[in-house]
């Protein structure tokens, strides 16, 4: 018996088949499957990376785009799981994107005089990754289920103006890139200038340090994914007013996992492998060591912030925001960070281990920032005096931040970080100090 048309629509309105086959490889198994690549790839090149630089440069380029592809390929599946009206249209631009990728990798290395049994590798891997992407992007504009299952969306007319409009874009973010490596390079030079050139070439070592590894790129991926997750996930949309309260006021919880997880291995790692004894006998003093790497870690917390720029643009984009509340809330953000960064290095000195660093700062941080919550208080009023209750408020780090986010920017706040980091880490120099002599 034959099916109306409706009854055939109503058939396959409905993920399920290769549709949801390709859901899940979107969603599940392209993200984990270019993670685990950048780590095999990371293994594998790693021992040409001082002797072959283009090596590490294609590694470096490579990664970032596969970690860009990932995240477009989760945000493609779950559209189409969601059923999106854009869904169909998202998933062809990551294939396309995908294609695109792989012929410029293609590219870069046979123009980069790279060795054959790399160029091998990347042909081969080009022709499989094309097929699939050919394969998945033709499914997608033949299949009866996709067409039955989504709205289809309204042709899109190309003018010129639309091209136009491209190209200011590309040159804006051309210029925002530019002036990012000039403010970048200019900070260097102010942090160099202030702790001193001594300490300043461990500052710098400290910094590279950080993109010769797959940890900094991952924090960042990681960072960026949740705070942007978080803020559109608590009704960014639906308050209906064009501000950045909702995105600062995750600030404190991300930083708790986040900057132990980026402080654990700064003395730990050192005391651990046993290079500690041959930094400390350098023509350095244990107190350069400690600035040197605590402002690099503190600088690479900032491009972490820096990064999040997108978010203002959306903002400014929707609406008209207060451009001054924005800045002091990237201001307490820095603070915060530095004062979480301060006490994460007083217990990687402290510790051998980093797994212990780790969960002693998360401890550290979040009695820091759970000790002026509302129920916190409401808790400890019950057996303690008042004094000492107004005394554990003041201590918290979301009373000042959210003084700062407000607008407020009082002397009793900055010094509060301030003093806070000085203590923190003046506190592991003293370690330090106490271990060299021992």
């Amino acid at each position: 018996m034959m099916l109306g048309s409706e009854e055939r629509e109503k058939k396959y309105s409905r993920i399920g088949g290769i549709l949801l086959f390709l859901c899940i490889i979107l969603t599940v198994f392209t993200p984990a499957f270019r993670g685990f690549i950048v780590v095999v790839n990371y293994d594998n090149m790693r021992a040409h990376f001082v002797s072959t630089p283009q090596i590490y440069h294609l590694f470096i380029i490579s990664s970032i785009f596969s970690i860009g592809l990932a995240v477009l390929s989760f945000e493609a599946g779950f559209s189409l799981w969601s059923r999106r009206q854009y869904a169909v249209g998202l998933a062809k631009v990551y294939f396309l994107f995908g294609i695109g990728w792989e012929a410029l990798l293609l590219l870069i290395v046979f123009a980069g005089g790279f060795p054959d049994e790399i160029k091998g590798g990347v042909v081969k891997s080009m022709i499989q990754s094309c097929i699939g992407f050919a394969i998945w992007f033709s499914y997608l504009s033949i299949s009866k289920r996709v067409k039955a299952t989504y709205v289809k969306e309204p042709e899109y007319q190309f003018n010129l103006k639309h091209l136009c409009t491209i190209l200011v874009l590309v040159w804006l973010i051309r210029s925002l890139v530019w002036l990012s490596c000039f403010i970048v390079w200019l900070f260097n030079r102010l942090v160099i200038l202030c702790i001193g050139k001594t300490a300043g070439s461990i500052y710098v070592r400290e910094l590279k340090s950080y993109f010769t590894t797959p940890i900094a790129y991952v924090f960042l991926v990681v960072f960026l994914f949740f705070s942007g997750y978080l803020t559109f996930k608590q009704g960014f949309f639906e308050i209906r007013q064009a501000d950045m309260r909702s995105f600062f006021m995750n600030m404190p919880l991300l930083f708790i996992f986040l900057v132990p997880a980026t402080t654990m291995r700064l003395w730990a790692e050192e005391r651990k492998s046993g290079s500690i004894e041959l930094l400390l006998t350098l023509p350095v003093t244990v107190n350069q060591a400690v600035l040197g790497k605590f402002f690099a870690a503190w600088v690479f917390l900032a491009i972490s912030l820096g990064l999040t720029f997108p978010m203002v643009i959306t903002v400014c984009y929707l609406g008209e925001p207060d451009v001054g509340l924005i800045l002091t809330g990237y201001l307490g953000s820095f603070l915060m960070a530095g004062g979480f960064l301060a006490i994460g290095c007083f217990f990687s000195a402290a510790s051998k281990n980093q797994v212990i660093s780790f969960v002693l700062s998360v401890v550290a941080c979040a009695i820091f920032v759970f000790a002026g919550m509302p129920t916190t208080m409401n808790y400890l009023s019950t057996f303690l005096p008042a004094g000492l209750i107004g005394t554990i408020e003041s201590m918290s780090f979301a009373n000042h931040f959210e003084s700062i986010q407000k607008g407020a920017i009082e002397f009793k706040d900055l010094s509060y970080f301030v003093l806070l980091i000085i203590g923190w880490v003046a506190a592991g120099s003293i370690i330090l100090q106490e271990r060299k002599a021992s």
